[in-house]
């Protein structure tokens, strides 16, 4: 974690996906980039999981799509369902793993005005717009 930080200090605006999960990754976040901030996707169990459930991806690539897709435009790939993402009960292990050890570091976070809370239940070309205002 702190390689990868470090080997991203010389940019200004970084997105490092679904970090900061923990206490380790805060320690490293508050210590190296002491400005960060977060952008907090609120999204309900059911929600989460009826995306996690239909989302597609891109062998090569590594990127995601939502239900629906089972082509990549970009490249014209054919998208395959992630392993993990195959089974309710392994989404279900995960978003309990988020909810216990992920989100009490949010809420220390809100409390030093690092989070920028997005509602990710609305369509997805919503949440993408409120993201980009709030940015």
């Amino acid at each position: 974690m702190e390689e990868a930080v470090k080997n991203h200090l010389h940019i200004e605006n970084v997105i490092f996906d679904a970090f900061v999960r923990n206490d380790w990754n805060k320690e490293i976040f508050d210590k190296m980039l002491p400005e960060y901030k977060v952008i907090f996707f609120e999204l309900s169990t059911e929600k989460a999981k009826e995306r996690l459930l239909g989302r597609m991806f891109d062998k090569e690539t590594g990127e995601t799509f939502p239900a629906g897709t089972t082509i990549n435009p970009k490249n014209g790939n054919t998208l395959i369902k992630r392993d993990d993402d195959k089974d309710e009960n392994a989404i279900l292990k995960r978003i309990e793993e988020f909810e216990t050890k992920t989100l009490p570091i949010v809420e220390i976070q809100k409390q030093e005005n690092r989070v920028i809370a997005i509602n990710a239940n609305q369509a997805i070309e919503n949440v993408f717009e409120e993201m980009i205002t709030k940015l």
